[in-house]
């Protein structure tokens, strides 16, 4: 079973909005349901539906073979490190979270998001050259999406994985004055996409927040975080809430070829056949950041 929760853009750069002073944060669902009507979150309402969240305070991550067109695997793995580290460094009452996320030195060869039931994965950053909405029916407005895996029956995260839309590019990575026409900040749009990856869904109210649904190109303001992208983190994995043990190994441990074994359970979205089977289900919920839209 797959669901996917696609948030509308909205315009970022001529809104004059402010932080809003009660936290908004949003955290994302089993089911991926978009909020109705007066709703500014979906609200998990156990036993029908769970907020998602990592049960290990440890993960890792690694990038694709499948690689930027403009920056090497080196600048990709330090602007990924970077944004790991602006959500690692947030502090509760003083005290961290206990997160932590390492970003392997192996390349993996996933040329798209996908999860193994029951056997090896990989937490991947793939660049997508093509087929981003012909084969892999993401928005076309996206600069890039978060794909997470997780338990339907307790909202726990499985496996998570990010692809980066190229037809959005060129990707860079932007001096502090902000990037020049045309081209998209890499540091803004990873931020954004680990706030995903640890289970935070998008902020209805504070434009100015990392975990706002959309961006300009050339933005920059992602890349650091509001107080509502710190009150959600710290809401979710309050100090000491995750086990003391650390294993970054992802769930049936490291698997950096990608392959579709014949006759496994497997969750490929946007590929034909691909399907989540297994002892448990799976549910596949996407993330996405896209474009503002530019007034004339």
């Amino acid at each position: 079973m797959r669901t996917e929760s696609v948030l509308a853009s909205a315009l970022l750069a001529t809104l004059a909005l402010v932080p809003a002073e009660a936290s908004a944060w949003c955290q994302m669902t089993t089911g991926g349901r978009r909020p109705g009507p007066g709703e500014t979150c979906v609200v998990a309402t156990p036993p029908d539906s769970f907020p998602l969240a990592w049960r290990q305070r440890c993960t890792s991550m690694s990038l694709s073979t499948f690689g930027s067109s403009t920056l090497s695997p080196d600048q990709v793995a330090d602007v990924l490190r970077g944004a790991i580290a602006t959500w690692e460094g947030v502090r509760c009452d003083g005290q961290p979270t206990g997160l932590h996320v390492e970003v392997l030195a192996e390349m993996n060869a996933c040329e798209r998001a996908s999860h193994f039931t029951g056997d090896r994965n990989v937490h991947s950053v793939i660049f997508v050259q093509d087929g981003w909405v012909t084969e892999r029916m993401h928005d076309a407005r996206a600069f890039a999406v978060t794909l997470v895996w997780h338990d339907p029956q307790s909202g726990e995260i499985w496996d998570a994985d990010m692809e980066i839309n190229e037809e959005r590019g060129p990707f860079v990575v932007c001096p502090a004055e902000g990037c020049a026409d045309g081209e998209v900040d890499l540091p803004n749009v990873i931020t954004h996409e680990m706030g995903h990856y640890f289970g935070l869904a998008h902020t209805p109210d504070d434009a100015l927040a990392t975990m706002w649904a959309s961006a300009e190109p050339a933005e920059t303001l992602k890349r650091d975080l509001q107080p509502d992208d710190v009150t959600g983190l710290c809401s979710i994995y309050p100090p000491g809430a995750l086990p003391e043990q650390c294993d970054p190994a992802p769930r049936g441990g490291l698997g950096l070829d990608c392959q579709r074994e014949e006759g496994c359970n497997c969750s490929v979205p946007g590929l034909p056949g691909g399907s989540a089977g297994g002892a448990m289900a799976l549910i596949v919920v996407v993330a996405t950041l896209v474009a503002a839209r530019r007034r004339k």
